[in-house]
């Protein structure tokens, strides 16, 4: 049997509760889930609204339970995450041989079940990446990074939760010279910017203004900036280039270490500095931060491994 193929779509009464799984819900999918772990598929048949039993007879009723038990195995665990627009309420369920599929039930006010549906789940994004390289050369100090909103308040964004800060900082910790009236006073204005990992460049911007140094421009946040496609599908964003400096264009393949452009001023920025995060998606809409484990760096003089650095540590590149 193909367990792909496992796709049923029964009928179903429109039903609205918010993100709460009601109670006459719990008891008609508990005892749903204790039918079919006993085998019971006859007695499935038996909790059907009229309307489904029409629809699905008895005997292909069991038919199909009798493919996903072999196929999938026990219902070992479910977990409630929303009842969708047409009615159906959606569970996490995790099989003994199948693993995790959607389970989807349609149950109407009687508490009878009047559509079922076993779906694969769409790839799990993976959270975290190790294998990247450090984007800058020489030393630079995280002025923002970490897990907790002290450390970097980019934890509030959900897409950016994980991204880092970077500027260049003298014997004293500032991050300028002279009076810090021009850009060319910063020490991070007009460093080398690199490619942190392998990939595609998806979008590339070089045409923003570069700021007066504590004057954003928050009409175009990231400013002049580049968003790269790693193998895997990671989004990898670095933004605040110095305008036309960007070396890449859009649909360019790179390489780790490829020179990317210049560290700037220019978008949703007060200083020349590097912002630097990783997401699972493009589209900022709806998308996760990606944790980014440097492969190898150097912190405060000793050398690590997969580590992510936390704001107020100087990192160089080994």
């Amino acid at each position: 049997m193909k367990t792909k193929s496992l796709i049923f779509f029964g009928l179903f009464s429109f039903l609205t509760y918010g993100q709460n799984e009601p109670i006459f819900i719990q008891k008609a999918v508990d005892n749903y889930v204790e039918l079919y772990n006993k085998k019971s598929f006859d007695k499935i048949f038996d909790a059907y609204a009229k309307s489904m039993q029409e629809f699905m007879p008895k005997a292909k009723t069991i038919e199909y339970h009798q493919s996903v038990y072999e196929g999938l195995g026990q219902l070992e665990s479910r977990k409630f995450e929303k009842i969708d627009n047409q009615g159906f309420c959606i569970y996490n369920a995790k099989f003994s041989l199948g693993g995790n599929w959607t389970l989807m039930i349609g149950i109407d006010t009687k508490g009878k079940v009047n559509g079922i549906s076993h779906r694969p789940r769409p790839k799990e994004v993976n959270l975290e990446i190790k294998s990247v390289g450090l984007p800058v050369k020489g030393e630079w100090f995280v002025f923002w990074g970490g897990d907790t909103e002290e450390q970097n308040y980019h934890v509030i964004h959900e897409g950016q939760a994980a991204a880092f800060d970077l500027v260049v900082v003298d014997e004293k910790g500032s991050s300028f010279k002279n009076d810090g009236k021009s850009n060319e006073d910063y020490y991070a204005f007009g460093k080398e910017i690199y490619s942190p990992v392998n990939g595609e460049i998806v979008q590339a911007v070089d045409g923003v203004k570069d700021n007066v140094p504590g004057v954003m421009n928050r009409r175009f946040v990231p400013g002049n900036s580049i968003i790269i496609r790693t193998d895997n599908g990671e989004y990898v964003f670095l933004s605040h280039f110095k305008q036309h400096t960007i070396l890449v264009k859009q649909g360019q393949k790179v390489k780790k270490g490829t020179l990317l452009g210049l560290c700037g001023n220019s978008g949703n920025s007060s200083e020349a500095h590097l912002h630097f995060h990783i997401q699972n998606k493009e589209s900022s809409d709806g998308a996760k931060a990606i944790k980014c484990y440097f492969e190898e760096i150097n912190v405060n003089g000793k050398t690590k491994k997969e580590y992510s650095p936390v704001r107020g540590e100087i990192i160089t590149e080994i």
